[in-house]
């Protein structure tokens, strides 16, 4: 896995989450003109949520970094900057319309 890859952090959720907030911000009269990100409130590095869907499906999971350059797949696959997260703070969506996660990493 290519370093930047390896320690690059981006947030997602679980999509009945999603859809489950999305639901909740149509029909709450706080969810008016609003925009909320959603998604998990704590976000692990890439190379974190590999090994926790490998330990999940009780898979030895053993990953390797090198740089972008020694790896011609990732060169030519990724023309994005891993050096800068995709973190969003998905606490506006909990704290004004009261959302809860329904799905934790280990239940999905």
């Amino acid at each position: 896995m290519e370093r930047g890859q390896a320690n690059f952090k981006f947030t997602h959720g679980y999509v009945e989450d999603v859809v489950k907030a999305i639901a909740l911000a149509a029909i709450h009269k706080k969810g008016r003109n609003e925009i909320f990100n959603i998604g998990e409130l704590e976000t692990p590095t890439y190379q974190e949520r590999y090994q926790q869907i490998a330990q999940a499906f009780d898979f030895d999971l053993e990953i390797f970094e090198a740089n972008r350059t020694d790896i011609t797949s990732f060169k030519e696959a990724y023309n994005y900057n891993l050096d800068q997260h995709w973190i969003r703070d998905p606490n506006k969506v909990r704290e004004r319309l009261g959302f809860r996660e329904s799905f934790s990493l280990e239940d999905a």
